[in-house]
């Protein structure tokens, strides 16, 4: 302990204030990098919210006092992984996120007390058009849904009931589209959670493709079923002709685009055909008639003969009748003719005509050095394409259907990617840029203050090297303190040695006058007799056998003064 205190006074008060400032600056410096790593590992929150979803959950953690992150595109919200399981609980009792409709929390903050009707009406339809559009949303192809519905109300002295109507947007996950069977489904789903609606008089909409799925019976019944029936079949045609050209070309080296025409009328044919040639006998009828009639007229006319004798008379009368024979023939023959009955009905939706567009970018080729060149393709290979295509979507040349395939340079999708859609390692940095921007420069700090402030006043305080403390022979004309050699560090320094006279005061000699400005210029170190105590370290001495092979001529001249000075002390 005493020799702890010893070496403390022996230090001096400049060496201590400096040493004490050292280690105030390791401690500060120590403390900053605890507090910059002890931050809490941030974890994702929600993702895929919309805006007013964000902004919402954003402010009431801010309220909170939890740190919050996010994402590049605003989408994403990170919180500290600790606290978010209780961070959730507590949002979703407030009701967030809420997916951008609100639903039946309408009724938790609302008194009936001072409403009208028609706004308690308003805010159940609201309700319900809200928990429609979030129980759509759970279904993993859709990413947004918004539900309007307009209910029945029937007019005051109006016989005629109206009945319920609803109408549904949709937006899909990715590049999908909404087909019939989807749309079928989210029209039975919403005519069930509402009283007296029927499935036919709901309206699906796709909103990226524009894809109108009305009601089965109503006048937008056949234009929206062709329009949906017409996105659907241009997907699927495209899908399959990059399906085909995919593992030739690579992923994202083709587009395909499809447009298809399709018949929009309903039309009825009906017909009957009858084949004069083929006939057969069905019936036969024959009628034979024979009639004969034989009439006596008994009235005699009033003749002059009336007056002859009555023998005369009756001859005469009974000479005298009528008769007709009477023959009828009638046939009938029935024959049937073979006759042909036929009713076509064609449907809208038929493919008219089909269009087909294909852009396939150059052919990529990797040198031996590793580097990427693009050649154009051979129009043989384009031909081999395009019949691919042909057979993939179903190309009939009969009802006009066109191909065309092009070879184009893609841009490189690394320049048209969006900035805010990074990779995994890059969104990791952008979430905790801060951090690590603390961490590096805390770091460097660290490392400044170690090599640029400690290391030195180390050396100069402790003693270094494996010959630390070693103990060395005084010298024989008395012993030399490092501060007066200059080589510990002493605040003098910087004088040549000079010659030591009879009288202990230095004195100058002739042949050292030229070599006397050199060394003080070169060595910047006083090297003194007088006044000299203590030991020298090792270091000090490898100091000195440096110092003599650099400037011999001034060693053997300061050693002749050694010498002289000991000659005339021993005189």
């Amino acid at each position: 302990m005493e020799n702890i205190v010893q070496r403390l006074k022996d230090m001096g008060a400049n060496r201590l204030m400096m040493a004490g400032g050292v280690g105030a600056l390791v401690i500060a410096a120590l403390v900053a990098i605890i507090l910059a790593f002890s931050k809490p590992q941030m974890s994702v929150l929600f993702s895929g919210l919309t805006d007013a979803d964000a902004g919402a959950v954003v402010s009431e953690l801010e309220a909170m006092d939890v740190p919050v992150n996010l994402s590049a595109d605003g989408r994403t919200i990170y919180a500290p992984q600790g606290r978010i399981p209780r961070l959730r609980m507590l949002l979703a009792e407030k009701g967030m996120p809420s997916g951008g409709a609100v639903g039946y929390e309408l009724f938790d903050d609302k008194s009936s007390l001072g409403l009208t009707s028609f706004m308690q009406d308003m805010t159940r339809l609201r309700a319900m058009e809200g928990e429609l559009s979030r129980t759509i949303q759970t279904l993993d192809t859709v990413e947004s849904a918004r539900v309007h519905l307009v209910m029945a109300r029937r007019d005051p002295f109006s016989r005629e009931k109206a009945e319920p109507t609803a109408s549904v947007v949709v937006r899909m996950r990715g590049a999908r589209a909404l087909d019939g069977d989807q749309a079928a489904s989210i029209r039975h789903l919403v005519a069930s959670a509402v009283p007296q609606l029927n499935p036919g008089k709901v309206s699906v909409l796709d909103a990226r493709m524009g894809a109108v799925f009305a009601e089965e019976n109503g006048p937008m019944a056949g234009a929206a079923s062709v329009n949906g029936l017409q996105a659907e079949i241009e997907a699927r045609l495209a899908r399959a002709a990059e399906s085909v050209l995919v593992p030739t070309l690579g992923a994202g080296r083709v587009r395909v685009q499809v447009a298809a025409d399709l018949r929009t009328e309903r039309e009825v044919r009906r017909e009957e055909r009858f084949d004069p040639k083929e006939t057969a006998l069905r019936s036969r009828q024959t009628i034979d008639e024979t009639e004969a009639e034989t009439r006596a007229d008994g009235d005699q006319p009033v003749t002059v003969e009336q007056n002859l004798p009555e023998s005369e008379v009756g001859n005469v009368g009974g000479a005298q009748g009528n008769s007709s024979n009477l023959e009828r023939s009638e046939s009938v023959v029935n024959y049937e003719i073979s006759s042909v009955r036929s009713e076509q009905v064609i449907e809208p939706g038929d493919v008219e005509r089909l269009s087909i567009s294909v852009i396939v970018d150059n052919k990529r080729i990797t040198g031996a050095d590793g580097e990427v060149t693009y050649e154009p393709r051979t129009e043989e290979e384009l031909a081999k394409l395009a019949a691919l295509v042909r057979s993939a979507v179903g190309f009939d040349a009969s009802r006009g259907d066109e191909i065309t395939v092009e070879n184009l340079p893609f841009v490189d999708l690394d320049d048209t990617m969006p900035r805010f859609a990074p990779s995994n390692i890059t969104e990791v940095v952008y979430r905790n840029f801060d951090s690590i921007t603390k961490a590096v420069a805390l770091l460097l700090i660290g490392i400044a203050i170690i090599f640029g402030i400690v290391r030195p006043v180390l050396s100069r305080l402790l003693p270094s090297g494996a010959g630390a403390g070693t103990d060395l022979e005084p010298v024989a004309m008395g012993e030399l303190s490092l501060d007066d050699l200059g080589l510990g560090g002493g605040e003098e320094g910087g004088g040549l040695p000079g010659m030591i006279g009879a009288d202990g005061n230095p004195t100058s000699h002739p042949a050292l006058a030229a070599p006397k400005q050199s060394v003080a210029d070169n060595l910047d170190m006083m090297l003194e007799l007088r006044d000299v105590d203590g030991k020298v370290r090792a270091s000090s001495i490898k100091k000195l056998g440096s110092i003599a092979e650099q400037y011999p001529e001034e060693v053997v001249a300061i050693l002749r003064t050694w010498i002289y000075e000991q000659e005339s002390n021993a005189a």
